[in-house]
């Protein structure tokens, strides 16, 4: 009855680890996108300001800012000293009261964008005259390692290989070498669990030979399922770091062959080939 309860309770373990290993990856591909500026100008010989003008609640004639969104966030709401706002599907015209410094995007995943005019050589927008904003999206950090640790998960599929592929050779070269211990050491067990039963099975088998067989086929069961068990924890902990660890600096390895000429002893140049590895993210 101990094996079939310690089976179970190695499945148990190895479906927790999995579960963990879906709650650790999960909020990190969430993770919500970025707008940034590309650019903005300011066309003193664009007149729309002037010519479609609105006045603040001062009576004072506001700027007009048009502005260019990715589709994913064409439904954004803008905050800011805002006095109106136009969308004519393609981009939004927002009005805003003269002397603002400040403009704020948010849009529904992504993080708020906010723009300071005075980081981009407009020390405040002006009233009547017409600005173009184009916005587009990025990725966090996070997110373009995303596709750097998505190939490490992939690598992973062999224990160790993604971490050694991010550079951490030392971490990754333990995990499979302590999967294939492992392995080993419970096919081992394994098989002379299957020789004890032989002799169990042996019709010339005698009683004590047969209780000894069976006392040696009961633990050498039992290492084997604790081997096999441990090395699915290993596996699976071999995925989650694969994933998550932060790649070392010049840790992808990429072959670029270069052709070159060297110089041969008569100074004449001769044809060659350089080999370099680079580092890619």
């Amino acid at each position: 009855m101990k094996q079939p309860r310690l089976l179970t309770a190695v499945q148990t373990f190895i479906r927790s680890a999995i579960f963990l290993m879906i709650i650790i990856i999960y909020p990190l591909m969430a993770k919500a996108d970025v707008l940034e500026v590309k650019s903005i100008s300011h066309d003193p010989l664009d007149l729309t300001g002037a010519v479609m003008s609105k006045v603040d609640f001062n009576g004072n004639l506001c700027a007009l800012l048009k502005i260019a969104l990715p589709k994913e966030a064409s439904s954004a709401i803008f905050e800011g000293n805002i006095i109106d706002t136009q969308n004519d599907g393609s981009e939004t015209h927002v009005y805003m009261t003269s002397g603002t410094k400040y403009l704020t995007i948010k849009s529904a995943g992504f993080e708020p964008l906010k723009i300071h005019f005075p980081d981009y050589g407009i020390s405040f927008l002006e009233g009547k005259h017409t600005y173009e904003i184009k916005v587009v999206k990025k990725k966090t950090l996070s997110q373009v390692k995303k596709s750097a640790n998505g190939t490490a998960l992939a690598y992973s599929i062999i224990p160790g290989l993604g971490l050694i592929q991010k550079g951490r050779t030392g971490e990754g070269v333990t995990y499979l070498a302590g999967d294939i211990a492992l392995l080993c050491a419970g096919i081992g067990f394994s098989s002379n669990a299957s020789s004890q039963k032989k002799i169990m099975n042996d019709g010339n088998t005698g009683i004590d030979e047969y209780n000894k067989a069976k006392s040696k086929y009961d633990s050498s069961k039992m290492a084997s399922y604790i081997c096999f068990g441990t090395a699915g924890a290993v596996y699976v902990v071999n995925l989650i770091r694969s994933y998550v660890a932060t790649p070392k600096p010049n840790a992808r390895i990429n072959w670029n062959i270069t052709p070159v000429t060297t110089n041969i002893y008569n100074g004449l140049p001769s044809p060659g080939i350089s080999f370099a590895l680079t580092y890619s993210f």
